[in-house]
């Protein structure tokens, strides 16, 4: 992948801000974090507007682990990463750079209007890339067939660099709406932020539209057990994986919550078709063999 790290150093002398040693930290480290991708070829300077840029910031850690010198991996952006570090550089005066993660973010988005939880880049000099079950801690591309969002057709794109997935049986914990308010509101409100925040609202729409007709339509409890005449609707947000949910996997719900599942699966004596890699198992919320 193209990867440019040019200009982060504007993160760090950004800002009228006092540079405290932990503030010193925390600029260094997301300005190293920030990966630029393009599908642009070397000669190309990135002035042509048809070529693809991504632009997001990388985890926190775990996914450099799982890259070495013999094997190209897949570069991955994490939704609620992505949101907080938007969220973060646009209170450093840097919107520009935060309306960008958005965009990376909302290209992944899938027809049916949901935002997956995690999106994998890679190009077609690095096929190896999608065959990591894991990247570091995290699930890796292997692990979710289908492709989704805007850029899909790339995959069959012999002429694009860049081909991009997702996990598109996860979603993304729904914080968009609030964090895109609070990357406006933090920033300068100067037109070019008011026309991004006007671009993600018809993209948020469809996400919301999505939580609601697929999602969350269910959740009402019938007569039968409320003993009325009519059934109760409630506010609620199913999920179908831990992923979906900020809850640590060490967590005592899953326990109960994945008790069915973890029954079945053991009395058919399922065990997965790869090896768990040990960043995985020793990452502090890995919740165990069993």
């Amino acid at each position: 992948l193209s990867v440019t790290m040019s200009g982060n150093n504007d993160v760090y002398d950004s800002g009228s801000f006092n540079k405290t040693s932990l503030e010193a930290q925390a600029r260094s480290t997301i300005a190293s974090s920030i990966r630029v991708l393009t599908d642009a070829g070397s000669n190309d300077n990135g002035k042509d507007p048809t070529h693809k840029k991504f632009i997001f910031p990388a985890p926190c850690s775990g996914v450099d682990d799982a890259e070495d010198e013999t094997t190209d991996h897949a570069e991955m952006a994490e939704s609620t990463t992505t949101l907080l570090a938007a969220r973060t550089l646009s209170k450093l005066g840097r919107s520009d750079l935060s309306w960008e993660f958005l965009r990376t973010l909302f290209a992944a988005q899938g027809e049916d209007g949901l935002m997956p939880r995690y999106v994998y880049f890679t190009d077609n000099d690095g096929l190896s890339g999608w065959k990591d079950y894991f990247l570091g801690p995290f699930p890796g591309p292997q692990l979710f067939i289908e492709l989704s969002g805007e850029n899909a057709s790339q995959q069959k794109d012999q002429s694009s660099r860049i081909k991009m997935g997702s996990s598109s049986t996860i979603m993304a914990p729904p914080h968009h709406a609030t964090s895109i308010l609070e990357t406006f509101y933090l920033s300068n409100q100067t037109k070019t932020d008011l026309y991004f925040l006007g671009e993600c609202f018809a993209k948020l729409n469809r996400w919301h539209s999505f939580l609601h007709d697929h999602v969350s339509r269910n959740c009402t409890i019938s007569s039968d057990v409320t003993g009325g005449n009519e059934s109760l609707s409630f506010p609620c947000l199913p999920i179908q994986h831990p992923w979906e949910t900020e809850i640590d996997l060490t967590s005592p719900i899953w326990r109960h919550a994945l008790k069915n599942v973890t029954n079945s699966m053991k009395e058919i004596d399922w065990v997965p078709s790869f090896e768990i890699p040990s960043p995985v198992k020793q990452s502090f919320d890995y919740p165990g063999d069993d």
